[in-house]
């Protein structure tokens, strides 16, 4: 389960953890590979998240323009 997170148990467990830190003052966050899985934890009440990484979101756009540009 270790590194899977879009393991079921591990989802389920993140749940869990978020719901006992939540309380006044207390900020729950995350991380989240995805803008979906992002979306899925601030419907989850989840009140930071931070997306993806900035190396991979460079890439990833860098790739979109490359292929668009050569469309």
């Amino acid at each position: 389960m270790r590194g899977q997170v879009h393991d079921e148990g591990v989802t389920e467990l993140m749940s869990k953890v978020f719901d006992r830190a939540a309380g006044p003052g207390a900020i729950v966050g995350t991380y989240a590979d995805n803008a979906e899985m992002a979306r899925r934890w601030i419907d989850a009440g989840v009140q930071y998240v931070a997306v993806s990484v900035d190396g991979a979101l460079l890439t990833r756009t860098f790739a979109e323009v490359g292929n668009a540009v050569r469309e």
